[in-house]
């Protein structure tokens, strides 16, 4: 083992003037790092609470800097008790972590400033200047957008008249050299993956961006607030959390342009896209065009787990001509092709607002009704075969998270709203029986979702839905994925069968007869509202509903 001495360690000279150990004041040294060296007095972190950040990287400077301040001083022994092991490994860098590494530096920047630790300030900045600078660009490289926004912030915390004053040095600008030298990069960078940054000052004339941050816990309304005193056509709406239907019908409440578009936060368009589909749109008088997306991996390990997303917002086919809504809609989902994402279209305000459509709220997949029903409805539809959209699939996400009943009660709820929809708005039969079809659809993903439930809690949560639509949800969801789990159950019931005929001698038709005989008969009574409902629910989701009754020995009133 090689022991080496950091001379660079403000403590080592009180060390070797103080050999009987002292009391430091923490406002004289001002230092952020080898937490590990010190024991803490538990009451004082427990009644201050005082927690590590949840950061994959830099979470200790946090935690150690808010504790010494809560302390004020510290007692500095003249002997090493800790050994600390450098070297031995190899950080693998990804996103997340350097993100967070950053965070780490804005909570420090943060607390310095408001302490008036201007020398922890200083040395904060530095680090991101100096020994992080090559490590940041990289990631500019690799088109990690949240980055440049977690930058820009460390940038807005920053106060550059204490970083004057401790150094000496007088700065050329009040930013952050790392944005100043390598503006041109984060440019291009954005340029590529987001209009809304163009160096093309006529591209911002030409649409009016609505922000509606849906009570975000970060840092979100600063670095949005900054972005709408420097762009007049930038509105930022803030609002408590309402989820995405919610953000996005408050959007569409503020929206006072032509089209709308709905572009999630963790999504991107591509340059000059907003100018192309409103040029495409407006000349051909179009209530909805259509486009593609290309997909962005958040890892190499999302990468690898689904790879169908690859080319899952990408379409085969060529440009299509311009259709009905009614046309459009028959021929993509009869095909297979059609997409209910509400980030793939550009949409006529008027036609949402004539029509008074909003996202159902409270739910997710929320698209899957909302963009039928727009599409059913519009008079002028088209597509354009190319990616304008980067489309960022990432952990934690609604569509590859962790299946929750909220998941299979989304694709129910498009499916009932849908079926309310069509019976109310839509005359035409032959069209009809094509939104029975996407509708079977929404049920096949239901059974599905509600099938990788692993919470056995949330299995039950159907029980809570209202009364009706409790029972629906029972009749086609549940009782066959009931039946689907109880087969191995009811083979072993057989097998039993079977031991008790052969030991008495006696014929296994005759027990399973018994057995079905000594079952209690229950009746299932169906609502007015159900009834009227049957006529439009496909023959064999209706054969197999009277199939499980009659399986669970019920009968039908």
């Amino acid at each position: 083992m090689i022991r080496i001495r950091d001379n660079n360690d403000p403590l080592h000279k009180l060390v070797d003037n103080h050999p009987n150990g002292i009391l430091v004041e923490y406002a004289d040294v001002q230092f952020d790092f080898n937490y590990q060296a010190y024991i803490y007095q538990r009451a004082l972190i427990h009644n201050s609470h005082i927690t590590f950040p949840d950061y994959r990287r830099f979470q200790d400077p946090p935690f150690f800097v808010k504790v010494m301040i809560t302390a004020q001083k510290f007692f500095l022994l003249s002997m090493s008790t800790y050994l600390y092991r450098w070297g031995h490994q190899n950080i693998q860098w990804n996103a997340r972590k350097i993100n967070d590494l950053v965070k780490g530096h804005i909570d420090n920047l943060k607390i310095s400033k408001e302490h008036n630790l201007k020398i922890l300030h200083a040395s904060t900045c530095q680090r991101l200047e100096g020994r992080y600078k090559d490590l940041l660009i990289e990631q500019f490289n690799r088109n990690n957008i949240a980055l440049f926004s977690l930058i820009l912030y460390a940038s807005f915390v920053i106060d550059f008249n204490i970083i004057e004053e401790v150094t000496g040095k007088k700065r050329k600008v009040s930013e952050l050299n790392l944005l100043d030298d390598f503006r041109k990069k984060i440019i291009i960078l954005l340029n590529e993956k987001c209009a809304f940054f163009s160096e093309k000052d006529d591209l911002l004339d030409i649409f009016q961006a609505i922000c509606v941050d849906d009570g975000s816990p970060d840092n979100s309304i600063e670095i949005l607030s900054n972005y709408a005193e420097k762009y007049g056509n930038i509105k930022v709406v803030q609002q408590k959390n309402g989820g995405l239907s919610s953000a996005r019908n408050t959007g569409i409440k503020y929206a006072s342009g032509e089209y709308l578009h709905f572009l999630d936060s963790d999504d991107t368009v591509k340059i000059n896209t907003y100018e192309e589909l409103y040029k495409k749109a407006k000349e051909n008088n179009l209530d909805m065009l259509f486009f593609d997306a290309e997909t962005i991996y958040e890892t190499d390990e999302i990468a690898k787990k689904y790879p169908w997303y690859k080319t899952g917002f990408k379409s085969k086919s060529c440009d299509d001509g311009i259709e009905s809504g009614r046309d459009f809609y028959i021929d993509k989902v009869i095909s297979g092709t059609f997409r209910a994402s509400a980030c793939l279209y550009l949409l006529k305000t008027n036609l949402i607002k004539k029509e008074q459509l909003t996202f159902k709220e409270g739910i997710v997949h929320e698209d899957n009704l909302f963009t039928n029903c727009c599409v059913l409805l519009a008079d002028r539809v088209s597509h354009i075969n190319q990616p304008f959209l980067n489309r960022l699939v990432r952990g934690g996400s609604i569509s590859i998270g962790k299946t929750e009943f909220r998941h299979a009660y989304g694709y129910f709820a498009a499916f009932l709203g849908l079926y309310h929809f069509v019976n109310q708005r839509v005359q035409d039969n032959a069209l009809k029986n094509v939104v029975y079809l996407k509708m079977k659809e929404l049920i096949k993903s239901t059974e599905y979702s509600y099938e990788k439930i692993e919470d056995s809690h949330q299995k039950n949560y159907y029980l809570a839905l209202p009364a009706e639509e409790s029972t629906l949800f029972y009749s086609l969801i549940v009782a066959p994925y009931i039946l689907k789990i109880d087969k191995a159950i009811k083979e072993k019931g057989l097998e039993k069968a079977i031991d008790k005929a052969v030991n008495n001698k006696i014929s296994v038709d005759t027990i399973l007869q018994e057995q079905q005989k000594n079952k209690k008969q229950k009746t299932w009574y169906v609502s007015a509202s159900i009834r009227k409902m049957l006529p439009y629910i496909p023959k064999t989701f209706k054969k197999l509903v009277r199939k499980i009754v009659t399986k669970l020995g019920w009968r039908i009133i």
